[in-house]
């Protein structure tokens, strides 16, 4: 059994809630422990690399300041006053394994962890996210209220630097303890509070809008020359009003523009390349390895390692050839092979404990694990 377990059904869950409506689990993790401290968050917000911010609320008067952050004993304010740190994950080992006891989700849906430190009294305000999250209480008490999605709320125009929302009459008021699980679906207003001083860990779950998959799309068909045919009515008639754009030539435009769609191969790498590109920065660092380095360390039992953030994605088929897209880029894989490499994303590691030898010393895994290396994708200590 794994040890990323969390202490409720899966199945139940995507069947009673995940994007329906929110559910709070308590102690859905035995014996939570941070796996990261305030100090260390902080460091990490100190970097310009990172995105991070500053909230704080005096006299119900909002200010957020944008990273990179810096720290005063003096100064820092002992209540109403938190930091967060996005995509934390990507930086520290701890909070990149939490991503683990999620991995009954689709990977490709799978945005950050966001990291925050709360003091007395602290909050965000009541807001709505256009993302599914997870919130995973750390040390200290948090009080969440989440409101019905079915409701006409209006921004708070009192708060212009923060989208915040006026309030709602809650369908959940809980506190939240180490440990304890409370899942928002996209589009329910929601609001914390800290209790004490604080950990939390927002683990986000961003679904694509139609907008966006095809804003992207047309970048693609456009950056791989695509769909370039123009429109074509060879049965034009004479027009009385030639400023009237006819039924007919409306239908032409519209089935030509709908084409553009009809290539599922085309449409697949454009998915492929699309979902599998990180939001957030990483600690990347390429490099020119040769294949017979590579294969040298290999031998050696040196175990290379996936850089945190790093995203997998395929589609099974059928063909002596798989394309693996891996942060936003497309390898080819024979697809005797496949099965071996796909265990890189599952176990974050690469040694000849996880693949085979014989897999793992074949030319053509040796060229492909060399030039993800190359990459930054991969990386030894």
């Amino acid at each position: 059994m794994s040890s990323f377990e969390l202490n409720f059904s899966k199945d139940q869950f995507l069947k009673s809630y995940w994007q329906k409506k929110p559910v709070f689990y308590k102690n859905a993790i035995t014996n939570f422990k941070d796996p990261i401290t305030p100090n260390e968050l902080a460091g990490l917000s100190m970097e310009g690399f990172i995105d991070s911010r500053e909230v704080s609320n005096t006299e119900n008067k909002w200010k957020v300041k944008q990273g990179p952050l810096s720290f005063n004993k003096k100064n820092n304010p002992t209540k109403n006053w938190m930091f967060l740190v996005q995509a934390t994950n990507h930086w520290h080992d701890g909070v990149d394994s939490l991503s683990r006891y999620f991995d009954f989700l689709p990977n490709w849906l799978f945005d950050d962890i966001m990291v925050g430190f709360s003091t007395e009294d602290s909050s965000v305000g009541a807001h709505i996210d256009n993302y599914d999250v997870f919130i995973l209480q750390g040390k200290g008490k948090r009080r969440w209220t989440v409101g019905d999605k079915e409701g006409n709320y209006k921004l708070d125009q009192s708060q212009k630097n923060l989208q915040l929302i006026e309030n709602f009459s809650p369908m959940i008021d809980v506190t939240l303890e180490a440990g304890d699980l409370l899942y928002i679906p996209i589009g329910f207003p929601h609001k914390a509070i800290a209790l004490e001083d604080s950990m939390s860990y927002s683990i986000g779950y961003r679904s694509p809008n139609q907008q966006e998959i095809l804003s992207h799309y047309t970048d693609y068909l456009i950056d791989k020359n695509i769909n370039k045919n123009h429109y074509i009515n060879r049965n034009l008639t004479a027009r009385v009003d030639p400023n009237n754009v006819s039924h007919e030539d409306e239908k032409l435009l519209y089935d030509m523009t709908l084409k553009c769609l009809e290539n599922q191969e085309t449409f697949r790498d454009f998915l492929g390349l699309y979902l599998s590109t990180p939001r957030h920065e990483q600690d990347i660092f390429t490099d020119n390895y040769s294949s017979i380095e590579v294969k040298e360390l290999l031998i050696n039992k040196t175990t290379l390692y996936l850089t945190n953030g790093v995203k997998f994605i395929y589609f099974e088929n059928e063909k002596s050839k798989q394309t693996l897209y891996i942060n936003g880029q497309s390898f080819e894989i024979d697809s005797k092979h496949f099965q071996e490499i796909k265990k890189i994303s599952q176990f974050k590691k690469v040694n000849d404990q996880i693949i085979t030898p014989e897999a793992l010393f074949s030319d053509n895994i040796i060229k492909f694990i060399t030039k993800i290396l190359n990459l930054g994708l991969l990386f030894y200590k």
